[in-house]
């Protein structure tokens, strides 16, 4: 669930860069509860998306240059045993398959 949490952290860091309210570094840094580092890895995946994140320095804030638009969509399916089967043509969670592999 460790991922869910960062897409959720990159989701809330866009909105406040998008509104020009996210404080100095350290400020958002600790709104998160994430090391300064943490928070520009977090701002560098925005600008490797195409984002042209800038800081003001006369108004403690990141900000978007240019237009910019991230939407997050998570979507979880719990999946039978049959059907992982067949999303993976068997070769993975066949019980006959595994046996043969470890007694070879």
């Amino acid at each position: 669930m460790q991922t869910l949490k960062q897409l959720e952290r990159l989701e809330r860091l866009h909105e406040l860069i998008a509104i020009r309210k996210t404080g100095t570094p350290c400020e958002l840094a600790k709104h998160f509860g994430i090391s300064r580092r943490s928070l520009f890895m977090m701002i560098e995946q925005l600008r490797d998306m195409r984002a042209k994140v800038l800081y003001s320095r006369s108004r403690n804030t990141y900000y978007y240059e240019n237009d910019f638009e991230l939407q997050v969509s998570i979507s979880v399916q719990a999946i039978t045993a049959g059907d992982a089967v067949r999303m993976f043509g068997g070769s993975y969670f066949v019980p006959s398959r595994i046996g043969v592999a470890l007694s070879a």
